[in-house]
């Protein structure tokens, strides 16, 4: 991966999407959203299409951290 791309942080309600064409390919960083200049790029590491205890579920495994994301904490509730 490309340095940059290795450090975006996960948001179950992502403003950009990582786009790979195949192995070696480039990678490409889709905005899904308009971004305020300043604000954070974040991106799912995860399918957003599951309910939130799913999601934290899947999250804690590989990458071993409770999402606090705005999605799940409203979601949580």
């Amino acid at each position: 991966f490309c340095p940059l791309t290795s450090k975006l942080n996960h948001s179950c309600a992502p403003n950009a999407e990582l786009v790979r064409s195949g192995p070696g390919a480039l990678s490409v960083l889709e905005a899904l959203s308009d971004i305020e200049p300043g604000a954070e790029v974040v991106i799912s590491y995860i399918d957003t299409d599951i309910d939130v205890d799913e999601r934290q579920r899947i999250l804690s495994k590989p990458y071993l951290f409770v999402c606090a994301c705005s999605r799940c904490q409203a979601e949580a509730c």
